[in-house]
C-alpha cells in the first residue's frame, strides 16, 4: 500500500493560479545586520497577469549613508533619499498594501531578509510570507 503524501498549505495549488507580489529592494549595502533599505518597489500579480495599477514604490531614508559600491549598483545617493521616510514608517504601509499575497523575487532570501531585520530594528512584528526566488 502506497503512503500518500500529506497535503499542507499552498503545495496543492498550481503556481498561475496565485496572487502575488513582485517585490525588490535596493540598499545601503548586502549586510543585512548592518545595511538598511533606500528603496522598495513592488506590483502585484494574479497568476501570471500583471496589474501595474497595484503597485508600491518607495524610497526610504536608512539614516546611514549609502556605499559606493551600492551607488554603482542602483545609482541611489544619500541626497536622494534625505527627506524620505524611515523604514518604520514606510514598511507597515508595504505590508497593509502586501495583505496575504505570496512574494516573488530575484534573490527574494536577501530581499526578505532585510526586511526582517528593519522589522526588528523598528520593534515591529513581521510575518514572513510565502516566497519563490526567481
Amino acid at each position: 500500500m502506497a503512503r500518500q503524501p500529506k497535503r499542507t498549505g499552498l503545495g496543492a495549488i498550481p503556481l498561475h493560479s496565485l496572487k502575488t507580489v513582485v517585490l525588490d529592494t535596493e540598499t545601503t549595502g548586502l549586510d543585512t545586520a548592518k545595511d538598511r533599505i533606500i528603496q522598495v518597489g513592488a506590483v502585484a500579480m494574479d497568476g501570471a497577469v500583471v496589474q501595474p495599477e497595484m503597485s508600491f514604490e518607495s524610497y526610504v531614508n536608512p539614516g546611514i549613508a549609502i556605499s559606493e559600491s551600492s551607488i554603482a549598483i542602483h545609482g541611489i545617493y544619500d541626497e536622494d533619499v534625505a527627506e524620505a521616510e524611515p523604514a518604520a514608517a514606510v514598511l507597515p504601509t508595504l505590508d497593509a498594501w502586501m495583505g496575504e499575497r505570496g512574494i516573488v523575487g530575484i534573490s527574494i532570501g536577501f530581499g526578505l531578509g532585510i526586511i526582517k531585520a528593519e522589522h526588528a530594528r523598528a520593534g515591529q512584528d513581521w510575518k514572513p510570507h510565502r516566497s519563490l526566488c526567481v
